[in-house]
């Protein structure tokens, strides 16, 4: 099964033909001649981000994107470009989900383990901060999954 590509020409998504033309605008997919610097950032990107989004790791697709026929150096620049967005997104994902996930599971078993244990639970009251805890787990998995991605 052929990939769904972005057309460099007509820039709309394509299956190429056999012969690797665009059936929108019939010129050849790999043929960069024309294309502005600017544009090809923006396919190396967007190859970058579908490989990715196949379950492809970064680290892999770097050894691979030399065969891409790209110049060197714009390779290159959105390469740098590319790990600093990694990195960015993996410091937000750390601190929007993971680091709250955490406070809110620690938390929770706090809360339980101080009204089952300790002082406040032997007065038949008992509190088992179960959606804290949950919400805690479930952000702490998400978490540490899109971290994971991410690498």
């Amino acid at each position: 099964m052929a990939d769904i590509l972005e057309c460099p020409h007509c820039h709309g998504r394509i299956i190429p033909t056999a012969a690797n033309l665009c059936p929108g605008c019939g010129k050849d997919v790999a043929d960069l001649a024309e294309i502005r610097k600017s544009e090809i950032r923006d396919i190396i990107w967007n190859r970058i981000v579908a490989e990715q989004r196949k379950g492809r790791r970064f680290i892999a697709l770097q050894s691979e994107m030399t065969g891409w026929p790209f110049p060197r150096g714009e390779i290159e620049m959105v390469q740098q470009e590319y790990e600093q967005h990694l990195a960015i997104f993996r410091h937000e994902t750390v601190m929007r989900l993971v680091l709250p996930g955490t406070g809110a599971l620690l938390l929770g078993i706090g809360i339980t383990a101080c009204f089952l244990f300790g002082p406040l639970g032997f007065g038949g009251v008992h509190i088992v901060a179960d959606g804290l805890m949950f919400y805690g787990l479930l952000s702490l998995m998400v978490g540490l999954m899109r971290w994971h991605r991410a690498c």
